[in-house]
């Protein structure tokens, strides 16, 4: 982030008092995660969010419709077809993010490393690209280069 460690330090403190996220201590670290519950609020919030305000729907089917290679996979269908072994699914955030935690069954390749890593990407499999979210584009950007090397491949939806 643009923070400083200061900044960044003061508001972990707050949220942690707010107990929206819990904090441990590794050596001389303090490491903090999303209280239980947090992500799925969050989730709730963002849903709220999208039925109240058409315009953030719009924002997202004005984004995939000037994307026509970025196809969505639901949840439920990733898993029926991971369950089959039809697809795998790649995680494209940073490795120090996926390490912190990460869909079951996903495969960390980071997006700055796809292009060099795509060999080692099965032909024969959907590959679903996941992110942080709905809202974030690595996985967008994952799928168009996929997609652009010959490859089946959507987005995780959410």
């Amino acid at each position: 982030t643009d923070r400083t460690v200061a900044s960044t330090s003061q508001h972990l403190q707050v949220l942690a008092r707010a107990h929206l996220v819990t904090r441990s201590r590794a050596g001389t670290r303090v490491v903090y995660a999303l209280a239980p519950g947090v992500a799925d609020l969050l989730q709730h919030l963002e849903a709220v969010a999208l039925a109240r305000d058409p315009a953030l729907r719009v924002v997202r089917e004005d984004w995939l419709s000037d994307h026509p290679a970025i196809r969505l996979a639901h949840p439920a269908e990733v898993d029926r077809l991971l369950g089959a072994g039809e697809a795998i699914v790649i995680d494209v955030r940073p490795e120090t993010e996926f390490v912190h935690g990460h869909r079951p069954g996903a495969q960390s390749l980071p997006l700055p490393e796809l292009a060099d890593r795509m060999s080692e990407l099965p032909a024969e499999r959907e590959i679903i690209a996941v992110c942080r979210g709905r809202w974030c584009t690595w996985a967008d950007e994952a799928v168009e280069q996929l997609v652009a090397a010959g490859f089946r491949a959507r987005r995780l939806d959410g």
